[in-house]
Protein backbone atom coordinates (compact mmCIF):
# COMPACT_ATOMS: atom_id res chain seq x y z
CA UNK A 1 0.00 0.00 0.00
CA UNK A 2 1.12 3.58 -0.56
CA UNK A 3 2.00 5.58 2.57
CA UNK A 4 2.79 9.20 3.52
CA UNK A 5 4.31 10.27 6.82
CA UNK A 6 3.93 13.58 8.64
CA UNK A 7 6.63 14.31 11.21
CA UNK A 8 6.84 16.53 14.27
CA UNK A 9 8.98 19.55 13.32
CA UNK A 10 11.26 19.59 16.34
CA UNK A 11 11.81 15.92 17.12
CA UNK A 12 11.33 14.43 13.66
CA UNK A 13 9.15 11.72 15.23
CA UNK A 14 6.18 10.26 13.38
CA UNK A 15 3.06 12.42 13.84
CA UNK A 16 0.65 10.90 11.32
CA UNK A 17 0.78 8.12 8.77
CA UNK A 18 -1.75 8.24 5.97
CA UNK A 19 -2.42 5.69 3.28
CA UNK A 20 -4.12 5.28 -0.04
CA UNK A 21 -7.13 3.02 -0.23
CA UNK A 22 -5.58 1.49 -3.35
CA UNK A 23 -3.12 -1.38 -3.20
CA UNK A 24 0.04 -1.45 -5.26
CA UNK A 25 2.80 -4.04 -5.37
CA UNK A 26 6.38 -3.27 -4.41
CA UNK A 27 7.63 -3.95 -7.94
CA UNK A 28 5.31 -1.29 -9.38
CA UNK A 29 6.32 1.18 -6.69
CA UNK A 30 10.07 0.69 -7.10
CA UNK A 31 10.62 -0.34 -10.71
CA UNK A 32 7.79 1.48 -12.45
CA UNK A 33 7.87 4.50 -10.15
CA UNK A 34 4.12 4.47 -9.55
CA UNK A 35 3.55 6.80 -6.62
CA UNK A 36 0.07 8.11 -7.39
CA UNK A 37 -3.13 6.41 -6.33
CA UNK A 38 -6.32 6.35 -8.40
CA UNK A 39 -7.34 9.72 -6.89
CA UNK A 40 -4.03 11.24 -8.15
CA UNK A 41 -2.77 11.71 -4.59
CA UNK A 42 1.01 11.42 -4.36
CA UNK A 43 2.65 9.05 -1.89
CA UNK A 44 6.29 8.78 -0.88
CA UNK A 45 6.57 5.34 0.74
CA UNK A 46 5.30 1.79 0.46
CA UNK A 47 4.26 -0.77 3.07
CA UNK A 48 3.12 -4.39 2.68
CA UNK A 49 -0.38 -5.54 3.55
CA UNK A 50 -1.14 -8.92 5.11
CA UNK A 51 -4.15 -10.63 3.56
CA UNK A 52 -3.90 -13.70 5.79
CA UNK A 53 -3.13 -16.08 2.93
CA UNK A 54 0.28 -14.91 1.81
CA UNK A 55 3.60 -15.97 3.28
CA UNK A 56 3.80 -14.23 6.69
CA UNK A 57 7.60 -14.46 6.79
CA UNK A 58 7.88 -12.53 3.53
CA UNK A 59 5.37 -9.94 4.73
CA UNK A 60 7.32 -9.46 7.95
CA UNK A 61 10.61 -9.13 6.05
CA UNK A 62 9.13 -6.39 3.86
CA UNK A 63 7.37 -4.74 6.81
CA UNK A 64 10.62 -4.49 8.79
CA UNK A 65 12.27 -2.73 5.84
CA UNK A 66 9.26 -0.43 5.35
CA UNK A 67 8.99 0.52 9.02
CA UNK A 68 12.71 1.15 9.18
CA UNK A 69 12.50 3.40 6.10
CA UNK A 70 9.55 5.31 7.56
CA UNK A 71 11.21 5.85 10.95
CA UNK A 72 14.90 6.24 10.08
CA UNK A 73 15.17 6.89 6.35
CA UNK A 74 17.03 3.63 5.75
CA UNK A 75 15.90 0.01 5.47
CA UNK A 76 18.65 -1.36 7.71
CA UNK A 77 17.78 -0.10 11.21
CA UNK A 78 14.58 -1.88 12.19
CA UNK A 79 13.61 -1.95 15.86
CA UNK A 80 10.50 -3.61 17.28
CA UNK A 81 9.31 -0.33 18.83
CA UNK A 82 8.72 0.98 15.29
CA UNK A 83 5.64 -1.26 15.08
CA UNK A 84 3.99 0.77 17.86
CA UNK A 85 5.27 4.02 16.43
CA UNK A 86 3.70 3.55 12.99
CA UNK A 87 0.84 1.02 12.81
CA UNK A 88 -1.46 2.54 15.47
CA UNK A 89 -0.97 5.99 13.91
CA UNK A 90 -1.85 4.55 10.52
CA UNK A 91 -5.10 3.13 11.86
CA UNK A 92 -5.90 6.30 13.81
CA UNK A 93 -5.23 8.59 10.85
CA UNK A 94 -7.48 6.44 8.67
CA UNK A 95 -10.32 6.66 11.19
CA UNK A 96 -9.91 10.44 11.61
CA UNK A 97 -9.96 10.94 7.82
CA UNK A 98 -13.14 8.87 7.63
CA UNK A 99 -14.88 11.00 10.25
CA UNK A 100 -13.70 14.25 8.68
CA UNK A 101 -15.09 13.00 5.35
CA UNK A 102 -11.67 13.27 3.72
CA UNK A 103 -12.09 9.70 2.54
CA UNK A 104 -15.33 8.23 1.29
CA UNK A 105 -16.47 5.21 3.25
CA UNK A 106 -16.43 2.20 0.98
CA UNK A 107 -15.95 -1.53 1.12
CA UNK A 108 -12.42 -0.98 -0.14
CA UNK A 109 -11.61 1.32 2.78
CA UNK A 110 -13.11 -1.02 5.35
CA UNK A 111 -11.08 -3.89 3.91
CA UNK A 112 -7.96 -1.75 4.15
CA UNK A 113 -8.66 -1.13 7.82
CA UNK A 114 -9.13 -4.86 8.44
CA UNK A 115 -5.91 -5.67 6.57
CA UNK A 116 -4.08 -3.14 8.74
CA UNK A 117 -5.54 -4.75 11.83
CA UNK A 118 -4.42 -8.17 10.55
CA UNK A 119 -0.94 -6.81 9.92
CA UNK A 120 -0.81 -5.47 13.48
CA UNK A 121 -1.95 -8.85 14.83
CA UNK A 122 0.76 -10.56 12.77
CA UNK A 123 3.34 -8.21 14.30
CA UNK A 124 2.13 -9.08 17.79
CA UNK A 125 2.58 -12.78 17.04
CA UNK A 126 6.11 -12.23 15.67
CA UNK A 127 7.28 -9.79 18.33
CA UNK A 128 6.39 -10.91 21.88
CA UNK A 129 8.06 -7.77 23.30
CA UNK A 130 5.67 -5.58 21.32
CA UNK A 131 2.72 -7.61 22.59
CA UNK A 132 3.97 -7.18 26.16
CA UNK A 133 4.40 -3.42 25.60
CA UNK A 134 0.81 -3.19 24.35
CA UNK A 135 -0.49 -5.12 27.35
CA UNK A 136 1.55 -2.96 29.74
CA UNK A 137 0.33 0.29 28.14
CA UNK A 138 -3.31 -0.79 28.32
CA UNK A 139 -2.97 -1.99 31.94
CA UNK A 140 -1.29 1.25 32.96
CA UNK A 141 -3.92 3.32 31.14
CA UNK A 142 -6.80 1.48 32.77
CA UNK A 143 -5.13 1.10 36.16
CA UNK A 144 -4.44 4.73 37.04
CA UNK A 145 -6.16 7.99 36.21
CA UNK A 146 -2.73 9.67 36.13
CA UNK A 147 -1.85 7.54 33.10
CA UNK A 148 -4.89 8.90 31.26
CA UNK A 149 -3.50 12.44 31.33
CA UNK A 150 -2.35 14.18 28.12
CA UNK A 151 1.23 14.31 29.43
CA UNK A 152 1.38 10.50 29.60
CA UNK A 153 -0.96 9.57 26.73
CA UNK A 154 -0.57 12.36 24.18
CA UNK A 155 -2.85 10.78 21.57
CA UNK A 156 -5.90 8.84 22.71
CA UNK A 157 -6.39 7.51 19.18
CA UNK A 158 -3.09 5.62 19.37
CA UNK A 159 -4.32 3.98 22.57
CA UNK A 160 -7.62 3.01 20.96
CA UNK A 161 -5.81 1.37 18.06
CA UNK A 162 -4.06 -0.99 20.47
Amino acid sequence: MLVNVTRFPRSGGVKDVSTSKDFICLRSFLNEGIKLDLDNEKFEMWMPVYFGISNPDKVMHLLKKSLSMICTGTTKRFEEKMVLEVLPKLQTTLIVELFKNKKIISTKLLRLFLHLHRLFQLCLSYFPNVKKDVEDKVKAFVGSSENRHKNVCANLGDMLAL
